[in-house]
């Protein structure tokens, strides 16, 4: 039945207000305005643009919607539908979500006078993806995402309406462990008839009668489940987009496999004919409207595909990015192409840019617009501009006249997000259920953007062109920084390279005089003694910016210096809790995909449905490729192993799940202070190509583990390089401790937010003291950064975090506000090593030289011991003071915390999770008797 709690109409506000909110709009654009990727958003060179942020009035004011995904122009051409598949979840002042506000949205405009007019917004429970009109214009479809639905939609003007009961596909679970169905892309048949749909997460394609409202046909994509024969062969798996190539052909584009799956259908039968391999990871579809070519854009290998659908084959790519005359340089990858529309005149396809924040304007030759049977060289598809967009351009829309074009842009800036929370309003007995959210999570805290504008003249292509040149920097570095990093480069031959997890800046350096910090919100600096002292002997960055909202997408961009356009898509689902896996650190659907043999993965978790499909080979559908073009190997320890360099690895990308398996089942991998004595490995990595450089014996994420141990672990290995005088050229130190949590479980009693503050904190301090008093100090710098900062809070942007740069040849004493970013230090590592760079933002972005002097050769450190770690178990030095008692015992953190899931990183409630550490750690708030509350 239809749920009228589903929708949500806005109507529009007067045309006035529409004019004033584009005039401001236009004049914030004029100014280019930088983003965490190091990058700039500046499209004020577009001719009579107009960008309007998307919202919806609510008795709180405007709440920002996010995650614009996909358009979609209805056949009379006069309404343009918006849809969002973003995080989208709020709360409400007693912390619980929202369900009225934590939808995803679907926005319609009126475009028939060419700027876009709202109309209405519609509201649905979830969405991934997929949106289509029927052809007789009347009705709209959308794909339910979670909800394992497709939606059906009628109106005009501002009344739209669910047109009949969501229609569910039936599925009880996807493919893998823990997996929930999730349908994405949908599109409906020619002649309106039928639609069909792919699931995401079931590797399958369902076909819908239209008419009767009901699933009439479903194929299993996968080889193995198509012929007993091609049983563990993989194909057909992460299905994201399809497209009606004929009146019974249907194309899906399989992410993981890289191929187009060509399915038939015929007597109601649905059989799959072909697969059409591709370099890059197939996102988007588009067929023209004779239906003899299809367009595809591919991410990981920045093109388009051009496919003749009369032959199913592959006729013709170009890259959607290209100097094209304005830099020799060749553009490394990172544009992430990801939607596509074609010009109604046939002769031009625009293609969004993600990653570059870009459209492509690119002219079809008459081959390739399937006018021709010739392919003429004197004739070809080239690219005529680039045009500047909002940042992560998600789709494109044209209207049929080809005069107006529509952009939406999934993401905006974030600013600050350190809103003071209220006075609960009742304490005592319910004081760990008053949350009292005021919605200032990271993901929160942008807002989507339709971006239109005339269609540009050729004779603006020029400079629309190199404005987004100038956004991406496209620049060489000058001969100077590199002089200075060739003698840097000779003189420094380690590097340690430290990630932890999800701090900020105000929240560890808030109080420190000389950088730019609000002391209120330094409720971390008293466990902090040894970051404090580093950044204060060093340097102190009060203007750093870690390039990911969260862990999902910040390890991408600490490790290969980007992000994929799957990752974009996926990560706010996931942690707004609807539906998807964890995906982006080498386990795919719940499942270390770097174990190709199903053997092996069953010993590592007894919960692997015993299925050689699920899953087969080693492809990981978030890694990305080298520059070079080789599958899934474009992390910075790939690009050292290429060169030739020693790498060592320390906690990066392994399989935790054995960490939490039942005690008596032998893949259980038990905690172990000293595991090498105990012959008791630790550590499976999910990166091939980590396999034999890992570390096995190094604890990965787990709460219930100090950092102090993985630092023995360390300090073991180290030991013995320097007896060997072998240290890798390369290490990568994974110090998680800083996320907290498992407060009931942690060994050695470092139970408590500041113990494990603290264990993270005495780790890093030890470390950087037994480089420093080794014979590797002079050569060795040592880089820590977060990988992400969504548990903070702080008074400039919500992705201001820390970084520290350590060892000889860095300045001491200083504080400097130069704008860096993850990207920034990546590319100061490379430089450091002789490494090439490994995206389009490290390729153009500059390293971080003025923390360098290379007269200051000589440094020391000494860690200190913080006080709050002589409550805990800890083999540490005698203290000379008494110590002081904690704040708070491990009982007051895990009831504070009790419906919280630490085994692994980022399975939170973090708005929630952020209010309670706030609470915990400054007292304020709480009542009497938990704020006095003794230790046991």
């Amino acid at each position: 039945m239809s749920n009228p709690n589903i929708i949500l109409t806005i109507c529009l506000s007067l045309f006035l207000s529409s004019f004033h909110l584009f005039g401001q709009q236009a004049k914030k654009a004029s100014t280019p305005s930088p983003i965490p990727t190091g990058v700039r958003i500046n499209f004020s060179e577009i001719p009579d643009f107009k960008i309007e942020d998307l919202y919806i009035d609510t008795d709180r004011g405007e709440i920002p919607i996010s995650g614009a995904i996909s358009l979609a122009i209805s056949p009379s051409e006069d309404t343009l539908l918006l849809l969002t598949s973003g995080y989208n979840k709020y709360f409400d002042p007693g912390g619980k979500p929202n369900p009225d506000l934590s939808k995803q949205r679907v926005f319609i405009y009126d475009i028939s006078y060419g700027y876009p007019r709202k109309l209405a917004v519609v509201g649905l429970p979830n969405s991934f993806l997929g949106i289509d009109w029927n052809p007789d214009g009347r009705e709209f479809y959308v794909s339910g995402g979670m909800d394992d639905a497709i939606y059906a939609f009628r109106g005009f003007e501002q009344n739209w309406s669910p047109s009949r009961p969501p229609l569910y596909l039936n599925h009880s679970k996807g493919n893998g462990i823990d997996v929930k169905p999730v349908v994405a892309g949908i599109r409906v048949s020619p002649d309106g008839k039928f639609l069909v749909a792919a699931n995401f997460t079931n590797d399958s394609i369902s076909l819908i009668d239209l008419e009767k409202w009901k699933k009439i046909g479903e194929l299993d994509l996968r080889p193995g489940k198509i012929d007993p024969r091609y049983s563990g062969s993989a194909g057909g798996e992460y299905p994201l987009d399809v497209a009606w190539a004929g009146y019974n052909k249907i194309y899906v584009s399989s992410l993981r496999d890289r191929e187009i799956d060509v399915v038939s259908w015929d007597n109601q039968t649905l059989k799959l004919t072909r697969r059409l391999y591709l370099q890059g990871q197939p996102n988007r579809l588009v067929v023209n409207p004779a239906l003899n070519r299809a367009y595809v854009t591919e991410d990981n290998s920045d093109r388009l595909t051009i496919i003749d659908t009369t032959s199913d084959k592959i006729i013709d790519s170009i890259f959607t990015v290209s100097p094209i005359g304005i830099s020799s340089a060749k553009l490394l990858k990172g544009a992430s192409p990801n939607n596509l529309a074609l010009d109604p005149s046939g002769k031009f396809i625009y293609v969004t840019n993600g990653g570059m924040n870009c459209l492509s304007v690119i002219k079809l030759s008459p081959y390739d617009q399937g006018i021709s049977k010739v392919k003429s060289p004197q004739s070809k598809t080239e690219l005529l501009c680039l045009v500047p967009t909002g940042w992560y351009p998600s789709a494109v829309a044209i209207r049929s006249d080809g005069k107006w074009i529509y952009v939406s842009n999934a993401k905006s800036q974030y600013g600050p997000n350190n809103e003071q929370w209220e006075k609960p309003a009742i304490l005592n007995g319910d004081f760990f259920k008053k949350w009292l959210s005021k919605n200032q999570y990271i993901l929160q805290k942008s807002s989507s953007t339709l971006l239109s504008f005339p269609r540009p003249k050729p004779l603006s292509y020029s400079m629309l062109t190199k404005t987004v040149f100038e956004n991406n920097n496209l620049f060489s570095l000058s001969k100077e920084t590199q002089m200075f990093f060739n003698k840097l480069h000779g003189l420094v031959h380690h590097v340690i390279y430290v990630i932890k997890e999800n701090r900020g800046y105000d929240q560890l350096f808030g109080d420190l005089k000389s950088g730019n910090g609000d002391p209120s919100l330094a409720i971390l600096a008293p466990y902090a003694p040894n970051h404090r002292k580093l950044a204060t002997q060093f340097v102190l960055l009060d203007n750093f910016f870690d390039s990911g909202e969260v862990s999902g997408n910040g390890w991408l961009w600490s490790t290969a210096a980007r992000d994929l356009d799957i990752t974009e898509k996926t990560v706010p689902l996931h942690y707004s809790g609807r539906g998807l896996t964890y995906d982006w650190e080498g386990m795919n659907r719940n499942i270390n995909v770097g174990e190709e043999n199903m053997e092996a993965r069953r010993k590592s978790d007894p919960f692997l449905p015993n299925d050689p499909d699920i899953l087969p080979g080693k492809s990981d559908i978030s890694a990305p490729d080298s520059p070079e073009g080789e599958i899934g190997l474009g992390y910075l320890w790939d690009e050292a192993l290429r060169k030739g360099i020693t790498v060592r690895n320390y906690g990066f990308f392994g399989d935790v799940s054995r960490y939490h398996l039942p005690k008596d089942h032998p893949a259980f991998i038990p905690l172990a202070r000293l595991p090498y004595k105990e012959s008791i490995v630790q550590f499976f990595p999910t990166k091939p190509s980590l396999a034999k450089v890992s570390d096995l014996y190094y604890r990965g994420f787990d709460m219930k583990y100090p950092d102090f141990w993985r630092f023995k672990e360390w300090e073991r290995e180290f030991d013995e390089f320097v007896k060997n005088k072998n240290l890798p050229a390369l290490e990568l130190v994974r110090l998680p401790h800083d996320h907290f949590g498992m407060f009931g479980q942690s060994i050695d009693k470092v139970d408590t937010v500041e113990t494990q503050m603290a264990d993270n904190d005495y780790a890093l301090g030890l470390l950087v003291e037994k480089v420093a008093n080794s014979p590797y100090k002079e050569d060795t710098l040592i880089f820590v950064v977060e990988d992400d900062a969504q548990n903070s809070v702080d008074h400039v942007d919500a992705h201001r975090s820390i970084a520290l740069v350590i060892g000889p040849f860095v300045k001491q004493r200083i504080t400097l506000s130069t704008r860096y970013t993850t990207v920034n230090l990546v590319k100061t590592i490379e430089k450091i090593l002789g490494l090439d760079s490994l995206s389009v933002f490290d390729q153009f972005s500059l390293p971080m030289t003025n923390i360098f002097d290379l007269k200051q050769k000589t440094w020391s450190y000494t860690a200190v011991v913080p006080e709050v770690l002589y409550q805990t178990d800890l083999p540490i030095p005698p203290s000379k003071t008494s110590a002081k008692s904690l704040q708070h015992n491990a009982s007051f953190w895990e009831t504070l915390f009790s419906d919280e899931d630490f085994s692994r990183e980022d399975r939170l409630h973090p708005e929630r999770f952020n209010r309670a550490l706030w609470l915990g750690l400054t007292g304020k708030d709480l009542p009497s008797a938990y704020r006095d509350k003794k230790q046991p």
